[in-house]
């Protein structure tokens, strides 16, 4: 069928691309740290463990966005899409802080077990500090980005995220950190990045709720 596999592939290969793109940036990211020595390796290594469990919260919580808004949206129930997207956003957001906390709290213990030296250890917790404490940043267009491909609008997120994720980090790769190569000027292209995100996904998003509401007539 192939009106059905069209529609798949319209919908899968930009989220797909959007999956990837962060990896494309995320090498550039890898080989400044990478001159820093060993102990930016190693702190900056075992720091990375948080980030993966705080990014499985908010990407879970952006896949259920995805599921439970195409149901409402497949049902023509526009309102209860946008109420899909309140709950979900407010979740994400809330335990992503949450789980924000929890890792504070546990970062130097944890980092501690593995007997790094005092410079690896405190980068390591100068990358928990920075990416990890603006993550909640990272649960808005995460979810905003899911509920529009729960729209059946999957190329918008994806080259708002290219644009404002890779086109970021680069953009300060190139410019601030060049002028100034260190550990944390590195660090901070993290967060600096999911705010933008953050402010092009949501006009994205706002701009396509108009769309979906004046073909709804609500």
């Amino acid at each position: 069928e192939w009106k059905d596999l069209k529609r798949v592939l319209m919908i899968g290969i930009p989220a797909g691309i959007q999956g990837a793109i962060f990896s494309v940036s995320n090498v550039f990211i890898q080989s400044g740290i990478n001159s820093f020595g060993e102990d930016a390796i190693a702190g900056s290594s075992l720091a990375l463990n948080f980030e993966y469990f705080t990014y499985d919260i908010a990407n879970a919580f952006a896949q259920a966005a995805v599921t439970f808004t195409s149901q409402n949206f497949g049902a023509g129930n526009i309102k209860r899409c946008l109420n899909v997207v309140k709950k979900g956003l407010t979740l994400n957001f809330g335990f992503t802080c949450f789980l924000t906390v929890l890792v504070f709290l546990a970062a130097r213990p944890f980092l501690e077990v593995f007997g790094l030296e005092p410079d690896a250890m405190e980068l390591g917790m100068m990358r928990v500090h920075i990416i990890i404490g603006f993550y909640f940043l990272s649960s808005i267009y995460e979810s905003l980005a899911a509920s529009m491909r729960g729209f059946g609008n999957s190329l918008a997120p994806a080259l708002g995220m290219l644009v404002s994720i890779v086109g970021t980090r680069m953009l300060w790769l190139a410019t601030v950190y060049e002028a100034d190569p260190t550990f944390r000027n590195i660090m901070w292209c993290y967060p600096l990045s999911w705010f933008a995100a953050d402010v092009l996904i949501g006009g994205l998003f706002v701009r396509e709720m108009g769309k979906q509401k004046r073909l709804a007539k609500i």
